[in-house]
């Protein structure tokens, strides 16, 4: 695993960077913006699952690139859901989704969205 600030070392899946904000004109969505090599053979526009390698709480998210190479850009609600705080690292991984999970991953709401309002979380 990889606990450097530099993604291009990478020598596994697995990576800790530090969690920055999304732009104002991206927030509100279910999108991550990462370095296109750090994204380990996920295109751009591709969707893959985010999982929190600390918690194994997971988001599948859309993902884009971005020029810093040293942070991870996710919305407070994709923060939220995987148990991460802005500015601290976060240890993760990011596989890629298969035909299924692209087909059926935004088709509905997440099931965590109704636990949370049902008090079940």
């Amino acid at each position: 695993m990889l606990f450097g600030n530099d993604c291009m070392n990478w020598s596994s899946s697995n990576a800790k960077l530090p969690v920055k904000a999304l732009p104002s004109n991206d927030s509100g969505r279910l999108l991550v913006r990462l370095n296109g090599k750090c994204r380990v053979g996920i295109p751009r526009y591709g969707i893959a699952q985010l999982i929190n390698s600390k918690n194994a709480k997971s988001v599948k998210v859309l993902v884009l690139g971005h020029d810093d190479k040293t942070a991870i850009f996710m919305s407070y609600n994709i923060r939220k859901a995987l148990g991460a705080d802005k500015s601290a690292d976060l240890e993760f991984s990011v596989p890629k989704t298969g035909w299924f999970g692209k087909a059926f991953g935004f088709s509905a709401p997440p099931i965590q969205r109704y636990m949370y309002r049902l008090g079940l979380h």
